[in-house]
């Protein structure tokens, strides 16, 4: 647990406590106290098209992602390229660069089915998600800890709750569950996923709930002791492009199956971030600020209410190098590993996980600091980490998922 003294602009002193990196707010105390924690994820997708990748970042080999009815080809090396899904086929060449960003395409999901593009600051489809180019770097900037990732597509947005909406209405009155296996990695491992990989648990159903009550409630997370931070409403409101927090490990990796996809694991959220060029932060090295993150509840002093988060990428100085948006601040995201020490991270790895053993009782991985980070370090590459019990739900975390390249 982290402490830092603040107080209100007020005469009243606050206590802001965050349970994986949220506020909450608690009069007549004069302390900042922040619990923080993290879970890393990983899982796969399938959509209606198919899709193959070839070379590395830097070299201007073409890398193609098919989704939906239509391929897009975009190029392995330097700047972005951003296309979207159509019945056609669009190509693009790139100069070489530091590891080539692939196109936006919309992947068919159901979760913007009928959703409108309104989303990031140029208003696009919600479930836009971008080729992440696979890569070596350094994991926590930390030279000790190379890492090489094989290429995957990830959501640019994090889950919005208007997308979580259509989940929850599967699952309550449609009565879905994710089948035993599925969520994993299988564009890597000849088909066979990451190593140790087994996806989705029949024990884990448990996880789900039934009725909209039951929603609900644990979307309002209750396991915090004084929170308003919930983006989640009961019916359609104002927060449908806030990102969806307040769900558990469990609820996310079953969102990110229902919508064709599975969750990252801990180093595809960290490559996403840092990309071959090892950045500090998502968007480089500049020294973060609220123009590039939303942190330390936007600067202010806590309204304990979720006006402290932002709408899904508004803060477009913050895109990271595959125009990934708020990979720092706002919610910090659900990995698919299991916790564990830096001091016990493999000092080699290739697609590597830490497999959860299908407990429901660990503690997972979440990546990228929170609208509730105390400072702006606890949003760099090297630190933003933390761990968190997989069943509890938490305002500073919610989901961004990944899909078959």
């Amino acid at each position: 647990m982290l402490r830092a003294a603040f107080s209100s602009p007020g005469s009243i002193p606050l206590v802001i406590v965050s349970s994986a990196l949220g506020c909450h707010a608690v009069s007549g105390v004069d302390e900042l106290q922040v619990s923080m924690s993290s879970a890393s994820v990983s899982a796969s997708t399938s959509a209606t098209g198919s899709s193959a990748s070839s070379g590395q970042g830097g070299t201007g080999g073409a890398s193609i992602a098919s989704s939906g009815a239509g391929g897009t080809a975009a190029s392995g090396g330097g700047s972005a390229v951003t296309t979207t899904t159509s019945a056609s086929t669009s190509t693009t060449s790139g100069t070489g660069g530091g590891g080539g960003a692939g196109g936006g395409a919309a992947l068919p999901q159901p979760s913007c089915d009928g959703l409108a593009s309104t989303c990031g600051s140029a208003n696009v489809d919600c479930c836009t998600s971008d080729l992440v180019v696979g890569g070596s770097f350094v994991r926590d900037n930390d030279s000790k800890l190379p890492a090489t990732v094989s290429s995957f597509r990830l959501d640019r947005f994090e889950v919005t709750v208007g997308r979580y909406r259509k989940f929850v209405d599967a699952v309550v009155n449609g009565g879905w569950k994710p089948q035993v296996g599925a969520g994993m990695h299988l564009h890597v491992g000849n088909g066979k996923g990451l190593d140790g990989e087994f996806g989705w648990v029949d024990a884990w159903n448990a996880m789900l709930l039934s009725t909209s009550a039951d929603w609900n409630s644990t979307l309002a997370c209750p396991t915090e002791s004084a929170s308003d931070y919930q983006t989640w409403t009961s019916n359609v409101g104002g927060n449908e492009n806030k990102p969806i927090n307040c769900v558990s490990w469990f609820q996310a990796y079953a969102f990110c199956i229902w919508d064709g996809g599975f969750l990252p694991t801990e180093n595809e959220l960290n490559f996403a971030s840092a990309s071959t060029a090892n950045n500090l932060y998502p968007w480089g090295a500049a020294a973060p600020t609220q123009a590039y993150a939303t942190y330390l509840c936007g600067g202010d002093a806590c309204s304990k209410t979720s006006s402290e988060i932002f709408e899904v990428g508004k803060k477009a100085m913050g895109d990271g190098f595959f125009k990934t948006t708020d990979l720092a601040g706002n919610v910090a995201e659900w990995a698919l590993d299991v916790w564990q020490l830096k001091s016990s991270l493999p000092l080699l790895c290739k697609d590597c996980v830490n497999v959860p053993t299908g407990s429901t009782s660990e503690s997972g991985v979440q990546r990228g600091g929170s609208f509730g980070s105390p400072t702006a370090a606890q949003l760099g590459n090297a630190s933003n980490r933390y761990d968190y019990t997989q069943k509890n739900p938490a305002s500073a975390i919610g989901v961004r998922c990944a899909y078959t390249p």
